[in-house]
């Protein structure tokens, strides 16, 4: 991605008088649009810090490991001109908005030196140093500096230093940390927001979630899962070049609504053919060896489509009839009218309701 111009300033604010020595906590940026005593910014009308900015620099601090450094001066940007030491006078991790106010650092912890400086009135301000985006907006914090200079000229000179100094050891492009081929893969342009960004990343999680969901997957499966999902979808398919087709679309897909909904329909198919294919092999045994008569083949097939357990729990207790395995007469010629029925001839006759004389007069 092309490097852009970062913006980064810095500016000074009072510190509170601390009675008792150093404060515990120290405003950082004012709350809505403001500017610097030396006429920055100069590049937008004016910096911007309101509650989402403040949110989106509070959770970032809570995502931090090490915590932010107040130095003397500014002193962190200028080591390697210098070669100078860079001590620090206090560390802060947890920050604050107050509506209408500001951004606060709170449970600063200053080192000795830094209190008794403070204290007796050696130090005066606390300059913060953050990045803004092209609408002012504040975006990132970095670090802040005891100081007393309250931003006349020598801010100017801090802000050019710290864009130098962040520049050279982040490398960070200042627009966005996403690629220009991430962007166009969320179909956004190469200049969207963060809040734009923020949407369409939430919009694909959305989508990823339906994909799941069509592979009987939880939102947090992870990637051995789905593999071993969709290779075992791949086997029953039985068509496994068009299932490939479907499979290689839906993982390469940025936006696979058309491929969860083919999927839907194939996976559909396949079960359906699977049961059809279990309850074949339910039915047509019992056809032969006579726990169904042929007249029940309809049913045990609907009740096998609708509920194989029932389906098979009926055949796994119903008895075989001796009499209907195969043809019923073994091959030979059935008997010719007046003969006598054999005992199997006549349990036949009895599960349809007849007597020997009603086959009798039909033979």
């Amino acid at each position: 991605m092309k490097r852009k111009h970062q913006r980064i300033a810095a500016l000074a604010a009072l510190i509170p008088d601390g009675t008792s020595g150093a404060p515990g906590e120290v405003q950082l940026l004012p709350a809505g649009e403001f500017r610097s005593g030396d006429v920055r910014p100069k590049d937008v009308p004016a910096w911007i810090v309101d509650r989402q900015v403040a949110d989106n620099l509070i959770a970032a601090a809570a995502q931090r490991t090490n915590p932010y450094v107040i130095d003397f001066e500014h002193q962190t940007l200028y080591v390697e001109l210098n070669g100078q030491p860079a001590p620090a006078a206090g560390w802060f991790r947890d920050l604050e908005w107050r509506e209408g106010v500001g951004l606060f650092a709170v449970n600063v912890e200053w080192t000795d030196r830094a209190r008794q400086m403070i204290a007796a009135g050696e130090y005066r301000f606390i300059s913060p140093v953050f990045s803004y985006g092209p609408d002012g907006r504040v975006r990132r914090l970095y670090h802040a500096a005891l100081t007393n200079d309250a931003g006349i000229d020598g801010m100017a000179a801090v802000a050019a230093r710290a864009e130098h100094f962040h520049a050279d050891h982040h490398n960070q492009p200042e627009e966005s940390a996403v690629d220009e081929e991430t962007l166009a893969a969320l179909g956004l342009k190469k200049d969207a927001s963060a809040e734009e960004i923020k949407t369409a990343v939430a919009a694909m999680k959305a989508q990823q979630g339906h994909v799941l969901a069509a592979l009987g997957l939880k939102e947090d499966a992870g990637e051995e899962e789905v593999k071993t999902t969709v290779a075992a979808l791949t086997t029953k398919a039985g068509e496994v070049d068009e299932t490939k087709e479907q499979l290689a679309a839906l993982k390469s897909s940025h936006q696979p609504n058309e491929v969860v909904t083919a999927l839907r329909g194939q996976v559909a198919d396949l079960t359906k053919r699977v049961n059809e294919r279990d309850v074949d092999d339910m039915v047509k045994p019992a056809l032969e060896d006579g726990r169904l008569l042929k007249e029940q083949e309809t049913w045990a097939r609907e009740l096998g489509e609708s509920n194989p357990a029932a389906l098979k729990k009926y055949l796994d207790t119903a008895q075989p009839i001796a009499a209907l395995r195969g043809m019923q007469s073994g091959g030979s010629t059935p008997p010719e009218s007046g003969e006598p029925l054999t005992d199997e001839q006549r349990s036949v006759a009895g599960m349809f309701g007849n007597t020997a004389e009603d086959l009798a007069k039909y033979s």
